[in-house]
């Protein structure tokens, strides 16, 4: 895997398109997982991407997609879903499927 991350771990196998949409967007995923010194796990089953960087873990499907930057969008919006949590002290996590 040629992902350059150095707060993005990728669980298990990822596909090529994944590898692809991680590949061009781990600057501005890395830019904002930096901000709020949090690593994000990508793990992909089928065509479904999950996200977690906290206690909050995100999931879409990448097929129903218009364009790439919505897959760094979801990453990237699992990253700001959970320091907004932490901020609030919440522990308990759940997952949002979008």
């Amino acid at each position: 895997m040629n992902i350059s991350k150095n707060r993005i771990q990728t669980i298990g196998k990822v596909d090529g398109y994944v590898e692809q949409m991680l590949n061009m967007g781990h600057e501005s995923i890395n830019n904002v997982a930096n901000q709020f010194g949090r690593d994000v796990k990508i793990a992909q089953k089928n065509k479904r991407v999950f996200i977690n960087s906290g206690v909050i873990t995100s999931s879409f499907d990448y097929t129903k997609m218009e364009k790439g930057r919505d897959f760094q969008k979801n990453i990237i919006n699992n990253l700001v879903a959970n320091q907004k949590a932490a901020e609030k002290n919440l522990s308990q996590g759940f997952s949002v499927i979008a």
